[in-house]
This record gives structure tokens, sequence and C-alpha cells, in this order.
């Protein structure tokens, strides 16, 4: 991590060959899966662990604000 010398913000320090790699990142996260419906006729969701692959420059692309 580095932090920009404008704003002081901190931010990923990446070199030409990490964007053009073929390999893929992992990663995970929560999705919801739906199990069934309460009462009131809305859906009933658990969460799960997803994971996932991606390009680096789509996780990058992804990470941008």
């Amino acid at each position: 991590m580095g932090e920009c010398v404008c704003c002081g913000v901190k931010s990923l320090r990446l070199c030409s060959w990490e964007l053009s790699s073929n390999d893929f990142i992992k990663w995970r996260s929560i999705d919801y899966e739906i199990v069934g419906q309460i009462e009131e006729g809305k859906e009933k969701k658990k969460s799960k662990t997803k994971y996932n692959e991606t390009p680096p420059r789509e996780f990058i692309a992804y990470l941008k604000p």
C-alpha cells in the first residue's frame, strides 16, 4: 500500500505485469441464498461464502471508486 502525495489516501501500488497477467485472483464474498419465506410473504435468506476468480484488470476496475 502506498499513500497518494496529493490527498493522502492509501492506494495499491501496481506494476504493468500485474495488469497484464493471465493469472486469476482468487477472492471470496458473501452471497445470499433463498431458503424459504417468512409469514409476511417476504423471502427468507441465508448468507453463504462465494468463491470467485477474476483477471487482475477486472478486479482492479472493481476496486476503483
